[in-house]
């Protein structure tokens, strides 16, 4: 076992080396700071902005976000977050790849069915939040 020596006026210790997995990651967290700048408060050299970050607002696929929501990636999924943004009905030309769709706090009373998969195209779709919606009515094969 590698042992380091500190020394101080009043006496020596000997402190044990940390094991090396630890230092094998405190160097890849240094080593990612400086490639995002993290922590310079400013991106800093070598910033990069061409990977999403979790909860970064981003242009799913080829569309763009619908007016009064927020399209980003949250917990590694393609997420459109369209709460309390005075909908009547669900958003018709969401990208394709969505997974996480948060109509929250809209009016939405009746679901058609069909309406995930047919009308608004979401082939991808893993979860719906409907909260706060009023929802009186859902179909059979509405989420199909």
């Amino acid at each position: 076992m590698n042992e380091r020596k500190s020394s101080s006026a009043a006496a020596t210790t000997t402190m044990p080396e940390p094991p090396a997995h630890l230092l094998a990651l405190l160097a890849l967290v240094l080593a990612a700071q400086a490639v995002t700048g993290a922590g310079d408060g400013a991106g800093g050299i070598g910033h990069v902005d061409a990977v999403p970050r979790l909860e970064e607002p981003v242009a799913l696929g080829s569309t763009s976000c619908p007016n009064d929501c927020v399209c980003k990636w949250k917990g590694g999924k393609p997420t459109v977050e369209c709460v309390n943004a005075s909908l009547l009905s669900v958003p018709l030309g969401l990208d394709g790849d969505t997974q996480v769709l948060d109509l929250s706090l809209n009016s939405l009373p009746r679901l058609e069915q069909g309406l995930f998969l047919d009308r608004a195209g979401l082939p991808n779709l893993q979860k719906v939040f409907l909260a706060g919606c009023g929802v009186e009515v859902v179909p059979d094969h509405c989420f199909r």
